[in-house]
């Protein structure tokens, strides 16, 4: 898989932090990126970090290295986790520590969080962003931070949440690649 900034594929990214594939975190992401994706001709790229499982402690891995190449890459990245121990999880710690510090420069992330409870959210969203900033990219907007018993409501919270931070999402992306260009 391999993804350039003139490769639409590579437009939306959603990775998955759970170490299970299938998980409903991944299920929440892609919603999310779905909505960020309506108005374009490509569907998100999805990114499952449990398919890479131990590769991720192998920095020489190539599917790793695909993987963090279509990340640098995207335009937006929707970044899932579900909270473990009031964090968020160690596959997605793995892979983003093998990010140089200007690797999200011309990215717009979008932290997804899927949590038991509010308290642990807040926590997992602030840890989340801190580590996505520190890797260089742009949070314009509030994460979406979503309630394991709220699941039922998933796309009525998607739709409220789009409503409010879509358009942000997108014209910060445009205006990033627009000054990435020289376009000011």
């Amino acid at each position: 898989m391999s993804v350039s900034p003139e490769n639409p594929a590579g437009d939306v990214v959603v990775l998955v932090g759970n170490p299970a594939a299938g998980s409903r975190t991944g299920a929440v992401a892609r919603a999310v990126a779905t909505g960020l994706v309506a108005d374009r001709p490509a569907a998100p790229v999805v990114i499952e970090l449990a398919d890479l499982g131990s590769a991720l402690c192998s920095p020489e891995d190539g599917r790793v290295a695909r993987a963090r190449d279509v990340v640098r890459h995207a335009r937006v990245l929707v970044v899932a986790t579900p909270v473990y121990k009031a964090g968020y999880t160690g596959v997605l710690k793995l892979f983003l520590d093998g990010l140089e510090p200007t690797a999200l420069a011309s990215t717009v992330a979008v932290p997804v969080v899927l949590t038991a409870s509010s308290a642990h959210g807040v926590t997992a969203d602030l840890q989340l962003r801190l580590v996505l900033q520190a890797v260089g990219a742009h949070l314009p907007v509030p994460s979406f931070v979503l309630e394991e018993h709220r699941l039922d409501r998933l796309p009525d919270s998607v739709d409220a949440w789009q409503q409010s931070h879509g358009r942000v999402v997108s014209a910060v992306a445009s205006a990033v690649r627009l000054e990435e260009v020289g376009v000011r």
